[in-house]
């Protein structure tokens, strides 16, 4: 094992990007690659690492992603099973699922590409061709299903965003659905 963040070892790291290019292994397969740097002793961290970033890239349409680009993942992905975890997931997504079955709409749907739109109100209609107020239509109906019996602190933007990004996050760890 080499460790990336020795600049000796960046050429090394270069070389086996090169490698996998040339075996055209970033077209037809989907990688998943662990930090640079494990000792021998570490090798199960290295796998999972490698699995973890491997199932992001999955999720995300990704050709190739290493374990230490996969953001807010990498702390998700190894909590996944913990039912702390399911109960927040459950919390934030079901009564989105269950008023979009009720009322025969899409908020979860787009729930989802407005957290992937980085909360970005135009760009998140474009990816769902829908005007922009109806986003905004839209996410300020998900804040008020979200915000049923919550104290009033959480209706902060930036509560509510971030209850909703981690939501969605594990809402794509579960179901690999975009």
């Amino acid at each position: 094992m080499v460790s990336g963040e020795e600049p000796e070892n960046q050429s090394l790291i270069k070389h086996m990007d090169r490698s996998l290019n040339q075996l055209q292994l970033d077209r037809d397969h989907v990688l998943g690659l662990s930090r640079a740097g494990h000792k021998i002793d570490r090798l199960d961290a290295a796998i999972h690492e490698a699995i973890y970033a491997y199932q992001t890239a999955v999720t995300y349409q990704l050709g190739k992603l290493n374990f230490s680009d996969m953001g807010l993942d990498r702390l998700l992905l190894p909590i996944k099973d913990n039912p702390w975890a399911v109960q927040y997931y459950e919390s934030v997504i079901e009564p989105l699922q269950t008023y979009d079955q009720r009322q025969g709409t899409e908020l979860l749907k787009t729930a989802v590409i407005y957290i992937l739109s980085g909360g970005d109100v135009k760009l998140a209609a474009e990816k769902l061709f829908q005007h922009a107020n109806t986003v905004r239509y839209r996410m300020d109906r998900v804040r008020q299903i979200l915000s049923e019996g919550r104290d009033e602190q959480w209706h902060t933007e930036w509560s509510f965003y971030e209850t909703l990004a981690v939501g969605v996050r594990l809402h794509l760890i579960y179901t690999g659905d975009l």
